[in-house]
């Protein structure tokens, strides 16, 4: 499937194993970690696919047909209640991931006793999500394949589950069937999606099941309410039967292959993964390999340089370098302060408006929780109780996932702000270095845009799961008083709960924001500083060499500038290859 993302990354991991021999020989050990650590971040990115829609459209068919295997569990009533990944290994392995950080590693057959709704009413046995490893070319490449609940089933927390997962999409297959076209819990849903998910690949499935008129007309059909409902345009509908794909791939039948029209649907996610989602990762890496790259090639012109003067002279020019070098000290002290003001600055902005939203929602959800009350209270004490339970559960989650959404763009907007100048700062100090050095040793360097904004490294995960937490704490309520006493204190009860709710959970937001926030800024500065530290390190270790071989004798020296003119050589052919890759991404 992935055939141009698949010999575009080869071609980066392949001239990173030859940077990486080279640095390593060199014994440049701060070089050395930083390719290794691309080349881990290339061979374990991953991208991941989620498979969303309505129950019963046919979301685990299609999974078991893209990877021509009865792998995941399918049945005639709603099943899956259960986040399922399926990701590459050499061999079939199954664990599941409890609520309680436990991991337990099943069979294939156990695993519908934890993902489905058959073996798994209402999530009993605490699941966070199921972890498949298989051998597949389809999930070789950094694919992982995400199955999901269906929404709209009987089985509300089946949506739930569904709903909290879209933060982690990278790209969505929106399923849609032939008969009906698309309902209203559809609609709602494609919605939704849409504010967490930049790219949905529209698929109506079973169209075995029509003729080609009726098929067409249906495809026709769905695609104008789905452009209308969704005010979207010009939006594609890849018309495809899971069912048939499957049977083709399991029985290698080409030509019910080619009737299911799957491999449309496989293009269309191929060429996205290039152009769009892989074309980033690898343009990422490839930044990163190209200042790696350019400081080991200053690096090694700068050795040749120190080696080609008397020793007197290399001292006085190092200690030269040495004094100037308090300014990238203090240029990186001031980095870290001005940093500092900066998270305050998010910080502050989070705080005031969290404060601003709960003072305006307190009378909303009083409101709201009242009109509760009255439908309500004519049941018995322990269904009353119950009942408001719930329903001050779904009122303050509703309450805090839209202003959750508003308050993370913002976020991220200000994060990416942030990221963008103080990169920018980060290549001045850079630049810096390499100019000081440029002049001192009169060597010629290739300066480069050499650090990313984060916005592409997407540090700043701060997405929050299901942290809200209501009860009306049951036993403190007096069960034995007279209905209408024990209604009025329960009624009491709940009208102050509102604003207690509202303020805990806005704790409980805030801190899972602050933290993410700390953290984020935290690799973002780790991130530059070391970037930063490489540069100065590399010239630092250049001189180290310079002097011990020039304190050898002459033909130690000899030596040392055939095997750097041999490292030279290593390092053009590299930064050739490298410059080809550069030339296609860029298109």
């Amino acid at each position: 499937m992935l055939e141009s993302y698949v010999e575009a990354r080869n071609c980066l991991l392949e001239s990173l194993e030859d940077l990486h021999q080279l640095i390593s020989h060199r014994k440049d050990e701060s070089a050395a970690k930083a390719t290794q650590e691309l080349i881990a971040k290339l061979l374990d990115g991953h991208f991941n696919l989620a498979v969303l829609g309505q129950f019963k459209r046919g979301k685990t068919t299609l999974i078991n047909a893209l990877l021509g295997s009865r792998l995941l569990p399918t049945a005639v009533v709603p099943l899956t209640s259960i986040i399922t990944m399926i990701k590459y290994g050499n061999n079939l392995k199954i664990e599941v991931l409890f609520k309680n950080g436990v991991r337990k590693e099943i069979t294939l057959e156990q695993l519908p006793d934890y993902v489905t709704e058959r073996g798994n009413p209402e999530n009993q046995k605490g699941v966070q999500y199921a972890e498949v490893h298989y051998d597949s070319p389809y999930l070789r490449d950094g694919v992982q394949i995400i199955d999901t609940p269906g929404i709209g089933s009987t089985y509300e927390h089946n949506t739930d589950v569904t709903y909290n997962y879209l933060s982690k999409v990278d790209a969505a297959v929106f399923l849609v069937g032939v008969d009906p076209p698309i309902s209203q819990v559809e609609y709602n849903f494609l919605n939704d999606i849409r504010k967490h998910v930049n790219k949905i690949f529209f698929l109506q499935n079973k169209i075995d099941q029509m003729d080609e008129k009726d098929r067409a007309e249906s495809l026709e059909f769905t695609k104008g309410v789905i452009e209308e409902k969704a005010s979207l345009k010009d939006i594609k509908i890849f018309p495809i039967s899971a069912k048939v794909a499957l049977e083709a791939r399991l029985n290698n039948n080409q030509e019910k292959m080619d009737g299911s029209l799957i491999s449309d649907v496989e293009k269309a996610l191929n060429d996205f993964l290039m152009k769009e989602k892989g074309k980033a990762v690898l343009s990422s890496a490839l930044n990163n390999t190209l200042k790696i790259l350019s400081d080991e090639m200053m690096s090694i012109e700068l050795e040749m340089k120190a080696i080609s003067i008397p020793l007197e002279e290399l001292k006085k020019k190092i200690n030269e370098f040495n004094i100037q070098k308090e300014k990238i000290s203090q240029a990186k002290q001031d980095f870290e302060y001005l940093l500092r003001g900066e998270k305050e600055k998010l910080i502050s902005i989070l705080e005031s408006d969290l404060k601003n939203f709960v003072e305006a929602k307190v009378p909303e959800l009083t409101k709201k929780m009242e009109e509760h009350y009255k439908n309500h209270k004519d049941k018995g004490k322990t269904e009353l109780t119950k009942a408001i339970d719930r329903a001050m559960r779904r009122e303050v989650e509703s309450i805090f996932n839209e202003w959750r959404t508003h308050e993370e763009d913002k976020l991220r907007q200000g994060f990416e702000n942030v990221s963008r100048r103080f990169s920018s700062k980060a290549n001045d100090i850079i630049a810096y270095i390499k100019k000081l050095s440029s002049d001192i040793f009169d060597i010629k360097v290739e300066t480069l845009s050499s650090v990313e904004t984060l916005a592409e490294e997407t540090y700043f995960q701060y997405r929050i799961g299901s942290l809200f937490d209501t009860t009306l704490a049951l036993e403190i309520l007096p069960f034995a008083l007279p209905g209408f006493l024990f209604r009025r204190m329960a009624l009491k009860r709940m009208l102050e709960q509102c604003r207690e709710e509202l303020d805990k959970n806005a704790g409980r937001i805030r801190y899972d924001f602050l933290e993410r926030i700390e953290k984020s800024l935290g690799n973002f500065r780790d991130e530059l500083f070391s970037k930063i530290n490489a540069t100065l390190t590399g010239i630092e270790s250049a001189l180290e060499r310079a002097i011990l071989e020039i304190g050898s004798g002459e033909e130690k020296v000899t030596y040392a500038k055939k095997n750097i003119k041999e490292q030279t050589d290593v390092l053009k052919r590299i930064r050739g290859s490298l410059g080809k890759l550069e030339r296609e991404l860029s298109k």
